[in-house]
């Protein structure tokens, strides 16, 4: 039979046959939709949770930004002082030093060096 539900109402049955299952629907139903409330406060914990963590990204991208901004001034400063004192060999060996000591570092930070010409 073609368009026949999958479950036929019968006149015999009784109407609290009817009852039951209407009930029986609305409680599942009513499951379902407990559930899925549920799941939702989980994920706004999340997105509370990665609200949080991109806080926190945002900090230490400004304190990286901060580091690197000093990092390239202080290699400026360096260079500009063993022009100066090119011909003082103890302080070219202490510039010298300070220098590779910050390329250890932005190479640690991933840093290009940016210099000025």
């Amino acid at each position: 039979m073609r368009g026949t539900p999958a479950m036929l109402y019968c006149r015999s049955m009784a109407e609290t046959d009817v009852e039951r299952l209407t009930r029986l629907m609305l409680d599942e139903f009513k499951g379902v939709n407990e559930r899925l409330d549920k799941h939702e406060e989980r994920f706004d914990l999340i997105d509370q949770r990665f609200d949080a963590v991109d806080g926190r990204f945002d900090k230490v991208d400004s304190e990286l930004h901060s580091s690197r901004a000093e990092l390239a001034l202080i290699r400026r400063d360096l260079h500009d002082l063993s022009e100066r004192v090119d011909n003082v060999n103890g302080f070219r060996k202490e510039i010298d030093h300070a220098l590779e000591r910050i390329a250890a570092v932005e190479k640690h930070l991933d840093i290009k060096k940016e210099m000025a010409a």
